[in-house]
């Protein structure tokens, strides 16, 4: 069985076992993405999916929800950061200028941790972070996969990363969603500054 290394936060790798795609899932699997079942309700991304593979990516034309996160990425998509960057490395360094998780929590995500045992955990996308470079991993976890509702990629979504010069460092992040279904809208943020 072959291996691949994942981030696992506070600059610690674990080594994982490598999944093995479900027969089937074509393109998704291809990409480090998945269907839910045939009902596509949920999206999964794996933590060592690259920015690039899913600004690649042929989105449904259904799923707006999904240019926030594409336009996060390309906020920051110099050739370097497109082709090596990984969603779980963006989410496990909890950079208060990150672009993943504002994005993700507006998207009502929900978070895959696994231990070294095998156990996994699942936390939403607004309770991991729990402070700049700080989130809620544990000695010998990593997080493995990314769970995206597709009601909520159905709804229209929207990035703004506000600085002094486009070239700085964000000084706020902001993303946006809105249900389709009741029609309301949830945020997330991220800021250069402690929360008050």
């Amino acid at each position: 069985m072959g291996s691949r290394l994942e981030l696992a936060g506070r600059g610690d790798l674990a080594l994982l076992p490598a999944a093995t795609p479900p027969a089937g899932t074509g393109r998704f699997a291809s990409s480090g993405l998945e269907r839910a079942g045939n009902q596509r309700r949920r999206v999964k991304t794996g933590a060592t999916c690259t920015f690039r593979q899913l600004l690649q990516y042929d989105w449904p034309p259904h799923w707006p929800g999904i240019r926030a996160l594409c336009e996060g990425m390309a906020s920051l998509a110099s050739f370097k950061v497109a082709h090596l960057a990984t969603i779980g490395g963006n989410l496990c360094l909890a950079l208060s200028v990150g672009v993943v998780a504002p994005v993700l929590i507006a998207l009502e995500a929900t978070y895959t941790l696994i231990d070294l045992q095998g156990s996994l955990r699942h936390i939403p996308a607004q309770d991991f972070q729990i402070g700049p470079q700080q989130t809620l991993l544990q000695p010998g976890e990593a997080l493995r996969s990314i769970w995206i509702p597709a009601q909520r990629l159905r709804g229209p979504s929207t990035f703004q990363r506000l600085g002094i010069t486009q070239t700085d460092p964000a000084l706020v992040i902001v993303a946006g969603s809105r249900d389709p279904d009741s029609g309301n809208y949830r945020f997330g943020l991220n800021a250069a500054l402690s929360p008050p």
